[in-house]
């Protein structure tokens, strides 16, 4: 995107989606770790199948799901996101 469309784009971080309690879960999340870990966000998303009902409701996780650990995920990742805001504004 920055090369064809944005080049002012900057990268904030990346975040880890789908995250389960199986092996090949963990393995994936240290690969990430390992290869991308200044740039990941500290806060991962869980797998979550309130996340596909609330979609596929047309609700947000806040409204249908608003104390499961998927809507906790989202709203910390939120406040991170806004500190990583704060702190590229400082920057500048």
């Amino acid at each position: 995107v920055q090369q064809e469309d944005n080049p002012q784009l900057k990268l904030l971080g990346i975040v880890v989606t789908m995250v389960g309690k199986t092996r090949l879960c963990r393995e994936v999340l240290q690969h990430m770790q390992k290869h991308h870990g200044k740039v990941l966000f500290k806060t991962t998303i869980p797998h979550s199948a309130k996340l596909a009902e609330c979609s596929s409701l047309g609700t947000t996780i806040f409204s249908y799901g608003k104390t499961s650990p998927a809507a906790k995920a989202f709203g910390s990742l939120g406040e991170e996101f806004l500190s990583r805001m704060e702190k590229r504004k400082e920057k500048k």
